[in-house]
């Protein structure tokens, strides 16, 4: 009985001095005294200086706990500022439990904490001076006794509005979480305990943040301070792109990171907005297992599937799965080794393949290798070679090979649902490519190029550098092309090819846009190239560059004939400028011109000049030059001046007599219709579309043409007037009228329809020609039978006289001659002098009329009067 009174009053002692205890201390002890003592302690310890700016509340029973606003610890001198600042901090521990070594937690509450963990270039950290002794003293806990071991529990931690900054001045590096709130449950207990967190993260190497919620399961075993987790979501959003991100089972230990059950990426709308216009993308990924070793800096994944759908606008969308059976990563070496990656999923509807047998990679160095890769998709076989990438962060640069086996890019394109026919449907069918390349950001070369385009091969070099602003330089060599198979189906270029005829202004008009901003500098060289339906052999095309000029030197053999000289495009402001100064020597007029759907009317061996300045500004082009022209053995169609003669003379003769003051000869010509030439030349002046031309001549068998006039190629008409000259005929083969027009100039004038022109003549003027050729030929036959003058109608009053003078003065000449011949004759034969004699007689009595160049002959007209029967002239 004693006992029990003597427990029961100890037992009542003690509660009446808890009692006393929990209604004292509090109002007895005021914490804020101590603030100084707290303050030196730490200063003591850490060399840190702890502030207590708030007021420090105490609480006993049940609960032994703390509360203050203001606290801040400082860093070490060399970097200064406070490491950790804390608006309001409060820690509670049980009381009763304390006795038998018990450690009950309540929810830490932290509000508005502040961390900031910085490491200097000289390896000054924040934590500097605050971890030393832990390892000897987890040596003396590990030799504790197990009946003094200490029972730990934590309730729980409760942030809000914390922000966390880890600045590693040594690699650069800059990470910070920003309102930050995190609530957990007692992780340290038997159970797994909720995990509620969220925050906003920012990389000074990605600077747009990222938002994130993580909510989940964990717990920390206190022993082995190894870390469970399970259920984990995570929803991770930077600009447009969101994340999911799901782990079934996680450990973390001081040795490794270990997953035993599956990671899942899930990405929504990852390119929302990324490329300009609307497009979306899906990711979703699962990894089975992974292994991190903290001592060996090991990281191995095992069976990693990642899930990709994307949908482009107005494209075929992706679908693919992705799988590496096994990749590593040794945080020591900075190397990641992957093998036998994967790839299989859709392109649309049809199926895509990528194999990659092994990789290499070295984050330290951003290097990456890989022997091979190749692709399958779409009767498509792709492989890349030997590929190098290096300088992956900074600056990327790839090398290795490309080749295309030979593939039917027709129906590729078709499969893409790409809408694009070809002028020829046979062509496309037969693609291949290979090269050595080297790509970077701003920069692209290709070399040992071999393209293949069906019956074509081209080899050579290229490069290409500044990307906004495209500089290129190439060699290459083709067999030959034919680039009007290859143009869109229904285009105005493929329509000339096939032969349908455009207008003359649309002939000469300039694609500008093709040549503005452009930086070439190369050489070109085909074998045979047909574009726009011209064939050039032998092609070799030079172009140099500089600042807002492009020169391009063509040389080619064409249609029997070559082709020379330079094209110069500049720019000046929103005005460009091409000159074009082109030689075309001896070639085939009719295959060049029909060939190059200019016309078809000009046939013969030829040669061109051309110096034309082509013009645009605000989108019109204007074009000035000359155009000279040679040609010989040739037609022209469209006309046929004979048929216009005989056609002439016909009218002449059916109005002969008549009223001709109003009967001018008018007619159509036909297509068909054709000129043939032993000479032509002119020279054409060309502005805006419309050809001046003032010296054409032309030469025919039969009759020279000399003509002027005007041609507009925009509106497709001519208005020529030509002077016929007829030079000669034979009566056999070209009838009578060309026997009376011989000589004679006949005007013609063309109008109307460059390609079928009508023409007219002055019949009037004709009809006074031929009656004055008419006399002519009368007076000349009169001068002919009495006087011996050829020709004479011809001649002028003064020329005739004087013509008549010369043949008298011929013809004494020849009669003393023949006198003094007969003088030696009769001196060598006697007997004759009285016949010499009589003739000289004879001749002296003749001599007066023949010396008379008034006197006519007996019967005949006085010169200058008109044969009998016919007009005065």
């Amino acid at each position: 009985m004693t006992i029990i009174k003597l427990i029961g009053g100890t037992l009542l002692t003690l509660v009446l001095l808890i009692a006393l205890a929990i209604l004292i201390v509090p109002r007895v002890i005021d914490p804020n005294d101590y603030r100084e003592n707290i303050a030196a302690v730490v200063k003591d310890k850490t060399g840190r200086d702890l502030k207590l700016q708030g007021d420090l509340s105490i609480s006993v029973f049940p609960w032994l706990g703390i509360r203050t606003q203001g606290l801040s610890l400082s860093q070490p001198p060399e970097i200064g500022g406070d490491m950790l600042t804390v608006q309001t901090a409060q820690l509670r521990v049980k009381l009763l439990p304390l006795f038998s070594k018990k450690f009950e937690i309540d929810t830490v509450i932290l509000e508005s904490p502040e961390v900031r963990l910085i490491t200097l270039k000289n390896g000054v950290n924040s934590l500097s001076g605050l971890t030393g002794g832990v390892a000897g003293g987890e040596a003396d806990l590990q030799n504790d006794d197990a009946k003094n071991a200490v029972v730990l529990v934590i309730q729980g931690l409760e942030l809000t509005d914390g922000s966390l900054l880890w600045e590693d001045q040594q690699s650069g590096q800059r990470y910070e979480i920003s309102e930050l709130n995190l609530l957990t449950g007692n992780l340290i207990g038997e159970q797994m305990a909720a995990v509620d967190a969220s925050g906003i993260f920012s990389d000074a190497a990605a600077p747009p943040p990222t938002l994130f919620e993580l909510v989940g399961e964990a717990r920390i075993n206190s022993n082995s301070l190894e870390i469970y987790a399970q259920n984990l979501n995570a929803n991770l959003k930077q600009g447009a792109q969101s994340v999911q991100l799901k782990i079934a089972d996680l450990s973390i230990d001081q040795n490794q990171v270990l997953t035993t059950g599956t990671i899942s990426l899930v990405a929504g709308s990852v390119l929302s907005g990324a490329v300009g216009e609307p497009q979306d993308a899906k990711v979703s990924a699962q990894l089975v297992g992974m292994d991190f070793n903290f001592t060996t800096g090991q990281l191995e994944l095992f069976t990693t599937v990642a899930e990709i759908d994307v949908a482009l606008q107005e494209q075929p969308s992706l679908q693919f799965k992705t799988s590496v059976p096994s990749l590593s990563f040794n945080t020591n070496s900075s190397v990641i080794n992957a093998v036998k990656i994967g790839v299989q999923g859709q392109i649309g509807s049809r199926d895509l393949q990528v194999s990659v047998p092994k990789i290499t990679a070295n984050i330290a160095s951003q290097s990456m290798n890989a022997d091979s890769i190749e692709l399958n998709s779409l009767d498509l076989t792709a492989r890349l070679e030997n590929l190098r990438l290096s300088k992956i962060f900074d600056m990327p640069t790839a090398r290795g090979a490309l080749r295309v086996q030979p593939f039917d890019a027709a129906k590729l394109l078709k499969d893409l649902e790409i809408d694009y026919t070809p002028a020829d449907q046979d062509v496309l069918r037969n693609v291949g490519f290979e090269s050595q390349f080297t790509a970077g950001t701003d920069k692209l070369s290709l070399t040992g190029l071999q393209l293949t385009l069906d019956q074509s091969r081209m080899t050579g070099s290229f490069a290409a550098t500044d990307y906004a602003n495209l500089d290129v330089e190439f060699d290459l060599k083709l067999d030959k092309l034919n680039l009007d198979q290859y143009l869109p189906a229904g285009s105005a270029e493929a329509n000339t090819a096939d032969g349908e005829s455009i207008s003359g202004a649309a002939a000469l008009a300039v694609p500008m846009a093709l040549l503005k901003n452009i930086q070439a500098n190369g050489s070109f060289k085909a074998g045979q190239l047909i574009s726009g339906g011209l064939q050039l052999d032998a092609v070799d095309v030079q172009i140099v560059s500089t600042p807002g000029q492009l020169s391009i030197i063509p040389k080619a053999d064409l249609y029997d004939g070559k082709l020379g000289g330079t094209m110069v495009f500049s720019e000046n402001g929103d005005k460009s400028e091409l000159r074009v100064n082109n030689n075309v020597d001896l070639i085939s007029l009719a295959k060049f011109l029909a060939a190059a759907d200019v016309s078809d009317q000009l046939s013969g061996i030829g040669s061109l000049a051309l110096d034309i300045v082509v013009t645009e500004q605000n989108g019109v082009q204007s074009n000035e030059g000359t155009i000279k022209l040679f040609a010989k053995e040739g037609a022209i169609k469209g006309v046929d001046i004979k048929n216009i003669v005989n056609n002439t003379y016909q009218a002449y003769s059916e109005l002969r007599g008549k009223d001709i003051e109003q009967a001018d000869e008018t007619g159509d010509s036909e297509p068909s219709d054709e000129t043939r030439f032993s000479e032509l030349l002119g020279t054409f002046q060309l502005k805006d579309f419309k050809i001046t031309n003032r010296d054409f001549q032309l030469k025919a068998p039969l009759f020279n043409i000399a003509g002027a006039g005007d041609i507009d190629l925009a509106q497709e008409t001519i208005d020529y007037l030509v002077q016929v000259a007829i030079t000669s005929s034979d009566e056999r083969n070209d009838g009578e009228a060309w026997r009376k027009l011989n000589g004679l100039s006949i005007p013609i004038r063309f109008r109307g329809s460059l390609f079928a022109p009508a023409y007219s003549l002055d019949m009037k003027a004709l009809y006074q020609g031929l009656a004055k050729k008419e006399i002519e030929n009368k007076k000349s036959e009169y001068l002919q039978e009495k006087l011996g003058i050829e020709e004479g109608g011809k001649l002028s009053t003064s020329e005739l006289l004087q013509q008549i003078l010369i043949n008298k003065a011929d013809k004494k000449t020849q009669e003393k001659t023949a006198e003094s011949e007969t003088t030696d004759s009769s001196n060598y034969y006697p007997g004759h002098g009285d016949a010499d004699q009589t003739t000289t007689s004879a001749s002296e009595a003749a001599a007066p009329d023949a010396a008379d160049p008034g006197a006519a002959a007996p019967g005949a007209a006085a010169p200058g009067a008109a044969a009998p029967g016919a007009a005065a002239p």
